[in-house]
């Protein structure tokens, strides 16, 4: 992609640094915050290419005002609208891609048509709210009588092999 834009950047432990005190290889809260006010998108690629699999990258940018744009077969429209990302395996080659990113940055009203779910919907800034929730569902077991399971095997149970897949490789433009 870089091949097509002078303006993508890439940051954490294979690019640039954030020059923010105590920033390990994974991009801190600090770091991605100020990247949001100086970038218009984050590329939230996954590093598996598994059907019910999201990066923590998407959950992470949208926090922030960037517009995430994914690599992958997550079921996506499951976590935010379909409207609030771009995912890269809409378009045929990188360029492409590039190209539909620099329009947007220079379109305000089409950058800005990826915020408007951020005004329905409320977000909570809270890392143990999920471990929260599931202290509450472990506990609905004792009172509603839920049935317990238990899972031995996590690969055949998630179906890795069958639903995981070597990511395509984009074809490139000369």
């Amino acid at each position: 992609m870089q091949k097509y834009s002078q303006k993508i950047d890439i940051y954490g432990g294979c690019g640039k640094s954030c020059n923010i005190p105590g920033e390990n290889r994974f991009l801190s809260n600090e770091c991605r915050e100020k990247l949001s006010k100086e970038s218009f998108f984050f590329l939230a690629f996954e590093n598996s290419m598994c059907k019910d699999y999201i990066t923590e990258k998407l959950y992470d940018t949208i926090l922030f005002d960037t517009v995430p744009v994914v690599y992958g077969y997550g079921p996506y429209d499951q976590v935010i609208p379909r409207s609030a990302y771009i995912n890269a395996l809409d378009f045929k080659t990188p360029k492409q891609l590039v190209d539909h990113l620099l329009y947007l940055e220079s379109n305000k009203t089409a950058y800005n048509s990826y915020f408007k779910w951020k005004r329905y919907i409320k977000r909570t800034n809270n890392q143990y709210k999920t471990f929260c929730d599931m202290c509450i569902k472990l506990n609905l077991e004792n009172y509603f009588g839920i049935q317990k399971s238990q899972v031995n095997d996590l690969e055949s149970f998630w179906g890795y092999k069958k639903n995981c897949w070597a990511p395509p490789i984009p074809q490139v433009e000369k």
